[in-house]
């Protein structure tokens, strides 16, 4: 009779697999539907628009999940990314397969310094070319011989363009 009741019993239903390197968990939450963890996991990584912001999650869904997988931390700067293309007004992101392009506007264009960007980029990774059409300065990035996921590239990317905008002296 024991143990009737404690399988009846509501509790947390725990199924633990082990992988190379890890435990992966999959657990039960009663009163939780796993819709709704996903969609407030979602509107979390939508919140994004920083770095600090970035980490705040990441620490936060750590706190409440376990550790982020690396699929997780990618859609995590691809949010930052977006935000960030779309506050210097980047329209054009084109992903194909063994490279991306992110072109910039014409307005954007004429507010870089074009040595102080090409000198920055260049640090960050040769796999970075440029070429211009039609006044849109295009940077290329070829993703097959990258050394981590292109996001985090892309990121960087972002910042060298922000550090590159001419001031008023130049």
């Amino acid at each position: 009779p024991f143990f009737t009741d404690f399988r009846d019993n509501n509790l947390m239903k725990t199924d633990v697999k082990e992988k190379k390197d890890k435990y992966i968990v999959d657990t039960d939450l009663p009163g939780y539907e796993k819709e709704d963890i996903k969609i407030e996991i979602h509107q979390k990584i939508n919140e994004i628009d920083s770095y600090d912001k970035l980490l705040e999650i990441k620490n936060e869904l750590e706190d409440r999940f376990g550790q982020v997988t690396e699929e997780m931390l990618v859609y995590m700067y691809e949010e930052w990314f977006e935000k960030q293309a779309d506050e210097l007004g980047i329209k054009k992101v084109k992903q194909l397969r063994n490279f991306i392009e992110v072109t910039l506007p014409e307005s954007l264009t004429n507010k870089i310094n074009g040595d102080t960007l090409f000198m920055k980029v260049n640090e960050l990774s040769r796999m970075f070319r440029f070429k211009m059409i039609r006044n849109e300065l295009i940077i290329v990035l070829d993703t097959v011989k990258l050394e981590s996921h292109f996001i985090y590239y892309l990121i960087d990317l972002m910042k060298a363009i922000k550090e590159s905008l001419k001031t008023d002296h130049d």
